[in-house]
């Protein structure tokens, strides 16, 4: 299991996941045991097979919400940014946020915009703010910053 925006240790209390191609279609199962490998978990699920194991490569893992810590002021799930209209300060939509990868040093927003793909350094001086409720990313004018 890979743990696209949370830090493993975070994942170490789950008492269950679902597991399936998409939400629509997903078979839950109770965690036994969870095993931190080199920046990756090793689940042991209960009655999940070896046969189970290998006929779910390639789905995702969905953990429900409850079950992971609450966040601090200004901290984000990537889940919650993905979806997220991206706007500059001064209100010109220039596009959506598509995904999240880790870098070393910072996240980026993955942004599908008018003339394709633009990666968004997740960093104070790119990123005013991000308003959930009004479901946007703030960025700085991309002249000040790409």
């Amino acid at each position: 299991m890979d743990c696209h925006g949370v830090v493993p240790q975070e994942f170490l209390t789950l008492t269950e996941v679902r597991i399936g191609p998409k939400r629509e279609h997903l078979s839950a199962h109770r965690v036994v045991r969870i095993q931190p490998y080199k920046g990756l978990l090793i689940l042991e699920l209960e009655g999940f097979t070896h046969r189970a194991a290998l006929a779910s490569v390639g789905q995702t893992v969905w953990v429900d919400r409850s079950q992971l810590p609450p966040l601090e002021e200004g901290e984000y799930y990537w889940q919650d940014l993905v979806g997220l209209r991206l706007v500059t300060e001064e209100g010109e939509q220039q596009g959506t946020v598509e995904g999240v990868m880790a870098t070393g040093s910072n996240e980026v927003l993955i942004c599908r915009c008018k003339g394709g793909e633009i990666l968004v350094p997740f960093i104070d001086d790119v990123v005013v703010r991000v308003d959930l409720d009004q479901g946007m990313v703030v960025i700085r004018p991309l002249d000040q910053w790409m």
